[in-house]
C-alpha cells in the first residue's frame, strides 16, 4: 500500500479516492460529479443512497458478474463503458443500489 492514504492519480476537485488497503479504494464525490453516475435523484434527509464499484481482474470477470446479476433479477444500469485504460459494465441491484464492475489497467492510463 501507498504511504499517502490518498490516490492522487485519479482524485480531483470533483472526487477524492482514499486508499483503504492494497486492494480497496473509496470514492467520495461532489454531488454534481454523483449525478453524472446515476439518473436517479440524490436523496435528501436521513435516507441512504449507495453505488458500490468493485475492481475485477479482466473484461471478462466484469461481463460475467454484471450478466449473473442480471439473470438473477437486476437490471442493465448503462452499456458497457470502454476507456481504453478502463472498462466498466454496471447494474441496478434488486434494492435499487447501483454497482460498478470495473477492470482498469491504471499503467495505461493516459498521462
Amino acid at each position: 500500500m501507498s504511504d499517502s492514504p490518498i490516490n492522487n492519480q485519479i482524485s480531483d476537485e470533483n472526487a477524492v479516492c482514499i486508499i483503504m488497503g492494497d486492494h480497496m479504494d473509496v470514492m467520495f464525490l461532489t454531488e454534481d460529479y454523483f449525478q453524472t453516475f446515476s439518473e436517479r435523484p440524490v436523496p435528501k434527509g436521513d435516507t441512504t443512497q449507495v453505488l458500490i464499484a468493485i475492481g475485477l481482474n479482466s473484461r471478462e470477470e466484469v461481463d460475467q458478474v454484471v450478466n449473473t446479476a442480471i439473470e438473477n433479477g437486476a437490471t442493465q444500469h448503462e452499456e458497457p463503458q470502454d476507456h481504453g485504460w478502463m472498462y466498466q459494465n454496471s447494474f441496478w441491484d434488486i434494492n435499487g443500489h447501483g454497482w460498478s464492475i470495473i477492470f482498469a489497467d491504471p499503467s495505461q492510463m493516459p498521462e
